[in-house]
């Protein structure tokens, strides 16, 4: 007797046991109430597009991946809350396979008193038309260490008098990362912009770095400082009005590296400081009609033809006024630009597709040098693949002997793990 039930208590932990592996939440109502998304419903997957109703709010505990089916949105009048951690971020993806660009609508913060927080950390989101649409004004929105990865806008548009923080995220592969249409606060701060289309176009862009964005890396409204802007086609645009300030950035080795739209001269101004070098057609395009000073900032270069032919202004078109400047190619002036914190190394990974079929290709960026190793685990720890010897920056991991469910990656080097993450297998 002692025996059978030995078996059944074995039998029931088994099951318990798959049933956690498989576990899986299907959203098709709106939320009225305080609503918790916990590990043990993981993933939810958002059928049609919901509302959560003004007096309800929506959280999500760390670890969750949120799907949603293609087209559908969050219509959020009430709190948001999703705050992972670094070994247990929480995502945001697509149920699409092969996800592309858009696959589904987002997150729409709308006008209602009780969507006045939104606070994201330690988050993963793809595929998105548009993830954070921040309509309410009188807001305060937050989101750090999250990374933003082949969305159609990152955060797209502002409140008319909100006050939003990025801090130490990641925007790579998006059509535009950070974008400001209307007057409230945007600062964006020790983030990295890479391989989008637009970078970010914000009122403050502080300690960041942009790098192989296609068209403009770089649009501050106000104040940007301390930044590196390279290998983009457009460096920075700016508008240098009155309350401006563009100091100790390093801009280089893009097409154009400045577009001045207006140029301000005067005590509230500040354009100084900034190392602007080898950019390839021009390190200062003027388009503006009055002659400015831009004397106290850094070309790199030795005499005033060199630095001359780098500018487009009066010289080049009547159109355009004359731009003067000092000579000072050992960078005396000294550019204090800073290294930004960024997120750890788990924010270059990317998974695809997630959830798998047959197949997922994991991709990362490689240390020349190092070997890496890749586990799969189910939700109690157990090996299930490892994956050797690796030493690209691209492994196909195979479906093999993993039957439907929630799995977790570990992606290692010789001396520690770089990367958790889930892998959910349909």
């Amino acid at each position: 007797m002692k025996y059978l039930k030995s078996i059944f208590a074995l039998f029931f932990v088994m099951l318990l046991g798959h049933m956690t592996v498989s576990a899986q939440t299907t959203i098709t109502g709106d939320i009225y109430s305080s609503t918790v998304w916990t590990l043990s419903g993981s993933p939810y997957t958002i059928a049609n597009s919901i509302v959560v109703f003004p007096g309800g709010s929506l959280t999500i505990d760390p670890g969750v991946t949120v799907i949603f089916n293609s087209g559908v949105s969050i219509d959020m009048r009430g709190q948001f809350k999703a705050i992972g951690t670094p070994t247990d971020r929480i995502y945001f993806t697509s149920g699409n396979g092969g996800p592309n660009m858009g696959a589904y609508q987002g997150i729409v913060v709308t006008g209602s008193a009780y969507a006045k927080m939104v606070q994201m950390a330690f988050c993963n989101i793809s595929y998105a038309y548009n993830f954070m649409r921040l309509m309410y004004s009188n807001g305060t929105y937050t989101f750090n260490n999250c990374y933003f990865y082949n969305n159609h806008f990152g955060l797209g548009d502002s409140p008319a008098a909100g006050t939003v923080s990025v801090d130490s995220c990641r925007f790579e592969s998006n059509f535009l990362g950070v974008n400001q249409n209307y007057p409230g606060t945007i600062t964006v701060s020790n983030s990295v912009f890479i391989n989008n289309t637009n970078g970010a176009n914000a009122d403050n862009i502080l300690n960041c770095t942009f790098a192989n964005n296609t068209l403009i890396a770089a649009q501050p409204w106000k104040t940007m400082q301390h930044c590196e802007v390279y290998n983009s086609n457009l460096g920075v645009f700016v508008d240098m009005v009155d309350g401006t300030t563009l100091t100790n950035n390093y801009i280089h080795n893009n097409v154009t590296g400045i577009e001045l739209k207006r140029y301000y001269y005067g005590p509230t101004v500040n354009f100084s400081d900034n190392k602007i070098c080898t950019n390839s057609i021009w390190n200062i395009q003027y388009d503006y009609n009055a002659n400015g000073d831009i004397s106290g900032n850094c070309f790199c270069l030795s005499d005033s033809a060199s630095i001359r032919a780098k500018l487009r202004d009066g010289y080049i078109s009547p159109s355009y006024g004359v731009l003067t400047f000092s000579i000072d190619n050992a960078c005396s002036a000294g550019v204090t630009y800073v290294e930004p914190v960024t997120a750890n190394k788990a924010m270059t990974v990317r998974v695809f597709p997630n959830p798998m079929c047959d197949h997922a290709t994991m991709e990362f960026d490689i240390e020349e040098g190092h070997v890496y190793s890749i586990d799969v685990t189910d939700v109690g720890g157990r090996l299930m693949q490892r994956l050797q010897g690796i030493t690209t920056g691209s492994v196909q991991v195979s479906r093999n002997n993993l039957t439907p469910g929630m799995y977790y990656l570990k992606l290692k080097n010789e001396s520690e793990v770089l990367y958790t993450g889930k892998l959910l297998v349909e």
